[in-house]
Order: C-alpha cells, then structure tokens, then sequence
C-alpha cells in the first residue's frame, strides 16, 4: 500500500504524537424521524475495531459521559475500513439500527440508553478502555459535534482534556430557525475539503425537511502528495534519503527528521517541494552524521498554507565509526577474529581497546590490539570454558559489544 500524505492534518493538531490526532469525524445528522448520523474515518480501521458514539453531555470535571441518554458501539466489520469511508448510522426504534456504507450490516451496531437527536443537541466520537462500561473510561475523543444555538455548558469543553478533537459547530448562528436537519454538503465541497472547510458553517446544509445523508467517499482528490517511495541507505558512513512522489498539490517543502529512538525527531535538512506537478519527482539528501546504531528517519510534507503531514518511518542501521561488525568462529576454541566496520578508512587501521568481562562484569581482560584493514585476531586460549562479553572500543570513544563463548 503506498504512502499517502492527508491534508486532514493540518496545524490545528501540533501534537506530534499521531495517535492522538482525531481518526473520525462526524459530518452530518438528522433528528427527524429515524435518528442519524454520519461519520467520516481519518485513518484505516482493522476488523473488529471499535468506535463509541454518544449523544449524552460530557463532564470536564470527570472524564466521563452521563449513561443516561444514548451511546452507540459501533465495531468495524470484517475486511476493515479505510481512511475516507463515511458510514451512516440510522436508529428506525430504540436499539434497532441499519448501516449505510462501512459493510452496511447492523450487527457492527450496538446501542444502550435512550438515543434521540434534537436540534440543540451534542454527538460525541470517542474511544475507550472498557466495553462494559465506556462512558467511564474514554480515552480519547475524537469529535465534539455541536448542533445548538447557544453555547455549550462550561463543562462540556473538551479542549483542556482533548486538545487534538474536531469541535465542530454546523448550525451555530443567530436566531432560532426551528428542527432543522444538518448535512455537510455534498458535491464540489467534498473536493480538496480540509478541517476549515468542515469548520465553515457556509458549507453546511440547513432545512426543515428530511435529509438523505450520502455515504461518498469522503476524501476525493484529497491529497497534496502521492508519496511512491521514502528509502534510506547506506553508503560508507553516511545515510542517503531517497523519496518519490507521483504528484503533488500546493507542496512547499519537506523537512527530513531524524531520531535515535523511533519517538522524538529532530529536523536535519529542508527540500523544497515542487508545488503542484503531476510528474514524477525524485529527491535526495544525505544524513552526514549518523549515530551508531539504528538511526530513524521521517519526512514532513508542509503546504504553502501551512497544513503538514507525515511519512512513514525507516530504519537504517549504522555500524559507524569502526565498531564491530562481526566475531569469528563464536563459539571459539582458542582465538578469535574480529572485523570491524569499513564505513571509514581512517578507522581500519588504528589500535583499539579490548576489555572482556565475564558473566558477573568481573573485567579479565584489558588491553590494546592492532588491526589492519580492520580486521585484528584475539589469542583467548588462557580463558576457562563460559560466556564472556567482548567490548572494544577506539580512539573516537565509539564502542560496541558482543557476547562471545569459548568452548
């Protein structure tokens, strides 16, 4: 499956943790009837999945939904869903629901309470640690869907607990214009839509009558960049970066990051993006100083509008600086052959420090060996039979560790 950059994230969200970004999003309801919403999915779901829905009002005081009114469990169906699906949930009686779209069967639905959307009422997505009872355990919200006149209570501002939510407010205008029925439009604004978009009230539907809400695709011709390929490689000691793009939308820049532990980035270089282009554009940049070891890379893609996405992440091993890049026979008898990494000459031929230690960290051996071409041979014959670690280390402080056995 390609790589794809969304531009659904934007820089409302500057959480770089992207699970926490919201991963659905509620884009329409109707109360006339048989209660409905539709929802829209930001990320690709795995069968059996689940997403919570509540009407009920949320507590800020105690991170929790009232079990009063009506929450919905709805499970992703066999096969998954992906980012961009939209699925209409409709309740004909209580706790009878159909499904338009997302596999369209109501055994993904399950309902508790009493659900019955009115015109000034809320519709919350969120997430869960406990499917007894998950109004009590949310762990995440997703989406503060809210259809009123006025202004939520105090404590239904989830922004100080989930500051990364959709808070979105379709009907929010002067005056009072009666039960209404909500959609976001279809059509032309469902093309290149991003988070204003859906905050613009001029792109919703008002009207007093009943509203098939559509179960489109949501995310049509949504993308900045169609990324083929992000690589990493390595050549001597250094890292090449090699990325791929297919096309590209209003694309800036990127901004190539670097960590050393999968979890916290920093940017290393900066590659101007190609603006809009539907041909084939390759770039390059090289990491010249990667650390030893597994070395993580990322890109992010920013727009000229400031709305930003990111890659996948890959790994490059480095064995850098002349460590060790292999141990020979292990188990050994009486010696040893060690060849050290060839990422730099200047590291082939200089003498290193040698320490053994045994499996208690007692040290039974230091001392200082030659290598040429960086390969060096260790005479071990005086060490009793057992498990040992062998540390070397050279002039640069670079060292590593492997875990021998004489035999």
């Amino acid at each position: 499956m390609k790589n794809l950059f969304y531009t659904l994230i934007i820089p409302l969200f500057f959480s770089l943790n992207l699970n926490a970004l919201p991963i659905v999003v509620i884009v329409g309801s109707d109360g006339d009837g048989g209660d409905e919403f539709s929802f829209v999915l930001l990320k690709d779901f795995a069968a059996g999945e689940i997403i919570y829905f509540t009407e009920d009002e949320y507590s800020d005081s105690g991170d929790n939904f009232f079990s009063g009114e009506g929450h919905i469990e709805y499970t992703i169906p066999a096969g998954g869903l992906l980012e961009g699906d939209v699925v209409i949930i409709t309740e004909s009686s209580p706790n009878t629901f159909s499904v338009t779209g997302g596999g369209g069967s109501a055994t993904h639905v399950a309902g508790s309470g009493t659900w019955g959307l009115s015109f000034q009422d809320e519709i919350y997505a969120y997430s869960a640690s406990s499917a007894s009872d998950p109004w009590d355990n949310v762990t995440e919200i997703h989406c503060f869907y809210w259809t009123a006149v006025i202004d939520p209570l105090n404590d239904q501002i989830i922004s100080n607990d989930y500051p990364n939510a959709f808070y979105l407010e379709p009907n929010n205008y002067p005056g009072n214009p009666g039960n209404q029925n909500i959609d976001y439009k279809t059509g032309s604004f469902r093309v290149n839509t991003t988070i204003s978009d859906l905050q613009n009230i001029n792109n919703w539907n008002r009207a007093s009558g009943n509203i098939t809400l559509s179960p489109d695709d949501f995310i049509t011709n949504m993308l900045p960049i169609e990324l083929v390929s992000f690589d990493a490689r390595l050549r001597k000691n250094q890292v090449v970066l090699d990325w791929v793009t297919a096309s590209e939308i209003n694309n800036e820049r990127f901004e190539v990051e670097h960590g050393k532990d999968g979890k916290n980035f920093n940017v290393i270089g900066i590659e101007a993006g190609r603006g809009t282009s539907n041909e084939i554009n390759s770039y390059q940049m090289i990491h010249a100083t990667p650390h030893p070891g597994l070395n993580y890379y990322r890109l992010k893609q920013i727009d000229y509008d400031g709305a930003y996405s990111y890659s996948d992440v890959v790994v490059e091993n480095y064995k850098g600086n002349g460590t060790m890049k292999s141990v020979y026979p292990n188990p050994f008898h009486q010696e040893i052959t060690v060849t050290f990494s060839d990422s730099h000459e200047s590291f082939l031929n200089e003498a290193r420090t040698v320490q053994i230690y045994d499996v208690n960290g007692r040290l039974v051996l230091n001392t200082s060996i030659p290598t040429k071409n960086g390969v060096t041979t260790l005479d071990l014959s005086t060490l009793k039979s057992g498990v040992y670690f062998l540390k070397t280390q050279n002039d640069e402080s670079t060292a590593s560790m492997e875990r021998i056995i004489k035999i």
